[in-house]
């Protein structure tokens, strides 16, 4: 069982936390997404933030560090000066950063299809026309298929990620999700999804 922090990223935290294998490319995860991450555990010191043992070793102490200040000076996060016990928090705007670093990393799991459609429709107001357009783009990306003008179509369980996606661009109330049987014509859909027929 983990004890703290320190224990913890001992244990391989970044695995932990979802980053098994991602610092064989230092361009794949920033390394300033990692620290935020880090710091979103808590009791988090400098002392402890700058050891490259954390980073697998794949960062050296400078680069840490310089990357630490530079998160200071974008005011994502706040840390005592000259105190390596002291806590680095995150603030408003890291924990803003922090949030949307999960928004980006929400995938949705393709399993055994259990023969019901996932319809998600939604009606958000012209003036959110920005917001609206990241939500399309999302759906895309996590694999729905574009039914209708508003219309959504993906045959997996994804209720917890369009939970996690609308509370995040604070559209819950105008998008709404729905299950379905199976309906006349949508053998396209199976085709397009590749799906096995219960």
């Amino acid at each position: 069982m983990y004890h703290g922090l320190h224990d913890r990223l001992k244990c391989g935290t970044l695995k932990y936390m979802g980053y098994q294998g991602s610092f064989r490319n230092k361009n794949r995860w920033d390394i300033e997404d990692v620290i935020l991450k880090l710091i979103s555990m808590k009791n988090a010191t400098m002392e402890l933030l700058l050891d490259p043992e954390k980073y697998m070793e794949k960062y050296n102490r400078r680069e840490i560090q310089r990357r630490l200040y530079y998160l200071k000076h974008k005011k994502f996060i706040t840390f005592p000066a000259r105190s390596p016990k002291g806590q680095v928090l995150l603030t408003k705007l890291g924990l803003r950063r922090l949030n949307q670093i999960k928004f980006q990393k929400i995938r949705i799991k393709r399993t055994v299809w259990d023969g019901a459609w996932r319809l998600l429709t939604f009606d958000i107001p012209e003036k959110n026309s920005g917001t609206r357009q990241t939500f399309r783009r999302k759906l895309k990306e996590l694999g729905f298929f574009h039914f209708q003008r508003s219309v959504f179509v993906l045959p997996y369980e994804c209720k917890t990620e369009i939970d996690l996606i609308t509370d995040y661009l604070k559209i819950t109330p105008c998008v709404h999700l729905l299950q379905a049987n199976r309906f006349f014509g949508d053998k396209e859909l199976i085709k397009k999804f590749n799906l096995h027929v219960p």
